[in-house]
C-alpha cells in the first residue's frame, strides 16, 4: 500500500481519514500483522484511487 499511497499524495494518517479506521490497523496491513476484510480492502483501493485486479487460473 505505501507506495501507492505516496503516489497518492496521501500520508498514512490522511489514508485513515479517509477509509474512516485506524492508524494501527494500517500501520499492521502494511507490515503483513493483519488480514483485512474486502469492504476494508475495497475502501483502501477507493482512497488511494488504484484499479485492484483478482486473476484467477486453474490449478495445473
Amino acid at each position: 500500500m505505501r507506495p501507492h499511497g505516496l503516489r497518492a499524495g496521501l500520508t498514512q494518517a490522511e489514508l485513515v481519514d479517509c477509509i474512516g479506521s485506524w492508524q494501527s490497523v494500517i500501520f499492521a496491513v502494511e507490515n503483513g500483522g493483519r488480514v483485512i476484510s474486502v469492504l476494508m480492502l475495497r475502501r483502501i483501493v477507493r482512497a488511494l484511487e488504484v484499479n485492484l485486479v483478482i486473476d484467477m487460473a486453474a490449478v495445473s
